[in-house]
């Protein structure tokens, strides 16, 4: 993804991990605005769905969560 769809930043990426038989793709996402791909992780529009399900931990819009 060359681009955000959302705020036009070229600041956009993904997370990826080898699982040794192919490569598991997480969704792309904007560091400037928060846009995701995925809606559960979108954070462009205000609190994620993910954000609401784990409220004590730091969530992005690439999909991780991650504990303080």
């Amino acid at each position: 993804m060359e681009q955000c769809p959302n705020c036009g930043s070229k600041d956009v990426d993904r997370e990826s991990v080898d699982v040794g038989v192919g490569i598991i793709y997480g969704p792309y996402g904007c560091f400037d605005c928060g846009w995701s791909e995925w809606s559960d992780w979108d954070k462009s529009q205000g609190p994620a769905r993910i954000q609401k399900e784990y409220p004590n931990h730091i969530t992005d819009s690439r999909g991780g969560v991650f504990r303080p």
